[in-house]
């Protein structure tokens, strides 16, 4: 004998009307049929202060980027504050070599890890993450003597 039902939609049937009776079963147990009862609390007509002490936590601080453009009168801001976490990026907008690098020339030990290891050509970069407090003095590497080229970076 042919049903004008398939058997998947006899099994979806038969699953919808096990989800129903499970979810009666449930209400009407929720609803009272246990013989306990639940006190239901009386309002209070006195009024409450909170004693909990208020946080007094700082937000945590989101590190920032900066950037020092090299140009043809030296480091622009020549003299840059951060913070610890941040970085700062030089950007070299000149047709000379700049070798960004901290002083003293040439150890560059003012600030270990503060030195591009090369010349940047025009439209180079050399990113650095400060993670010590400190003043950072750099210069150009490729020459040092020249004082327009110097910059400082102060890390708080």
């Amino acid at each position: 004998m042919d049903t004008p039902y398939s058997r998947r939609q006899l099994l979806i049937a038969g699953l919808l009307l096990a989800a129903i009776a499970f979810g009666i079963g449930f209400l009407v147990r929720g609803n009272g049929s246990s013989s306990e009862t639940t006190a239901t609390p009386t309002p209070s007509a006195s009024a409450s202060v909170s004693t909990r002490p208020r946080s007094t936590a700082t937000p945590a601080y989101s590190p920032k980027s900066y950037i020092i453009r090299i140009t043809q009168d030296g480091p622009t801001p020549k003299s840059l504050t951060v913070h610890t976490g941040d970085s700062v990026s030089i950007i070299n907008a000149t047709d000379a070599l700049y070798w960004p690098a901290s002083d003293p020339h040439p150890s560059h030990t003012n600030c270990p890890g503060f030195d591009a290891k090369r010349g940047l050509q025009r439209g180079d970069g050399y990113t650095l993450t400060f993670s010590e407090k400190r003043t950072c003095g750099y210069h150009n590497h490729v020459d040092p003597a020249n004082a327009s080229q110097r910059g400082t970076i102060i890390v708080q």
